[in-house]
């Protein structure tokens, strides 16, 4: 899944909650972010006011094993990262 040109997290969460290959319930996905589904559809409708909040990206990219939202972030701050392997702790942990 790539971005287009304008997208914002939002936008990127929102295709790959929706992907119909995925075959997601949004209701149990939003019940294990530990959010309500109304909230997560808020967050990921097309209003361009709307938000996705940065506290949920990382569960929402390890719950679905896809770390297509962090790879949006990681380009739009022009910056790459990578998984280290073998490591079971973050830099911050050590």
């Amino acid at each position: 899944m790539s971005a287009n040109s304008g997208d914002q997290i939002r936008d990127v969460v929102r295709r790959l909650l929706q992907d119909p290959d995925r075959k997601l319930d949004l209701r149990t996905v939003a019940k294990q972010l530990g959010t309500s589904y109304r909230n997560l559809m808020h967050w990921i409708g097309t209003d361009p006011t709307r938000k996705f909040p940065a506290e949920f990206v990382v569960p929402l990219c390890e719950l679905l094993n896809d770390y297509t939202p962090l790879d949006f972030l990681e380009n739009e701050a022009g910056r790459l990262a990578f998984e280290i392997p073998g490591d079971d702790q973050t830099p911050w942990q050590h």
